[in-house]
């Protein structure tokens, strides 16, 4: 699926889309697009997403910043997606500061691109629940909104299942270095293949990030 032709301008930054497939392995198929921002200075030089979302930013900046993002991917997909597939959202956990703000202004975005919300997966980064930010109500905003929950970057770090599950997450997609160690160590698949059989009587779809060879598909499955 290409980036998609809206651009957006944020203090000299230019910023753009790319998609990702999510696949169903098994059917060798698309069941959805990760939202990636992908960004240049007035030079043409590539920003990082670790520049762009900078400890360095105000607050207010990255709240602003991901709006725009937002707005970006999901105007590109809605006008060059075919078929239902999911749109996945990564958003950072000050977006959820204004809480009133944010359950108004994603479902009215939604409406105005015709985009139904159960076809939009927002993502928030798993790191971001062990730092004391307390996502479990704006969380709620979201689902209530129609949209699916993922937790993106599972077992990147001390991940811990009863804060995790206490957000209901609808995904959990788990970190790409745990599918690098499984494929090359036994005791590492065996520890993922139980992580995965709890989320999945948890209710959780799981999904492998960064699966980049034929080893570590086959880790997957």
């Amino acid at each position: 699926m290409p980036g998609g032709r809206m651009r957006g301008h944020y203090q000299g930054l230019r910023i753009t889309s790319a998609f990702q497939q999510v696949l169903i392995i098994a059917h060798i198929r698309p069941v959805g697009y990760a939202a990636l921002a992908r960004a240049v200075d007035g030079a043409g030089v590539p920003v990082s997403p670790a520049e762009l979302f900078g400890h360095e930013r105000e607050n207010d900046d990255i709240v602003q910043l991901d709006r725009l993002c937002r707005l970006v991917h999901a105007t590109n997909f809605a006008a060059e997606a075919t078929g239902p597939h999911w749109l996945l959202l990564n958003m950072h956990p000050y977006a959820f500061s204004d809480r009133v703000r944010f359950a108004t202004m994603l479902p009215e975005l939604l409406a105005r691109l015709n985009l139904p919300p159960h076809r939009v997966v927002v993502e928030v980064l798993e790191s971001a629940l062990y730092r004391g930010t307390d996502l479990v109500d704006p969380i709620e905003d979201v689902r209530k909104t129609g949209c699916l929950v993922a937790i993106d970057d599972f077992g990147a770090g001390h991940s811990n299942f009863d804060r995790v599950l206490r957000m209901r997450p609808n995904i959990v997609k788990l970190d790409r270095s745990l599918i690098r160690q499984a494929s090359l160590d036994r005791t590492a698949r065996i520890f993922m293949s139980r992580m995965t059989s709890m989320l999945h009587e948890a209710n959780c779809l799981v999904l492998a990030e960064g699966v980049e060879t034929g080893a570590e598909a086959i880790t997957a499955l």
